[in-house]
């Protein structure tokens, strides 16, 4: 019998600070602009995923550099 081993998504993001993500978008959008970009894609592949974290033995988990979890979690 072969064990079934959990499912795992995990999302590696960046805490959206102006003018440390997204920076080759800051000529276009500006440091606030593609720091509001990261958050929004962030957002957008958060709730994409937890569609399917209802398939038993899938969990989400978010991996970030910058910020702290509770920034995070705002």
């Amino acid at each position: 019998m072969t064990a079934v081993m959990p499912e795992r998504l995990i999302v590696f993001t960046r805490f959206p600070e102006p003018g440390k993500t997204k920076t080759r978008l800051i000529p276009a959008l500006g440091a606030k602009g593609a720091a509001r970009l990261q958050g929004q894609m962030t957002e957008h592949i958060l709730a994409t995923a937890s569609k399917g974290s209802s398939r038993p033995g899938l969990t989400v988990e978010v991996r970030h550099e910058g910020g702290n979890p509770d920034l995070m979690q705002e």
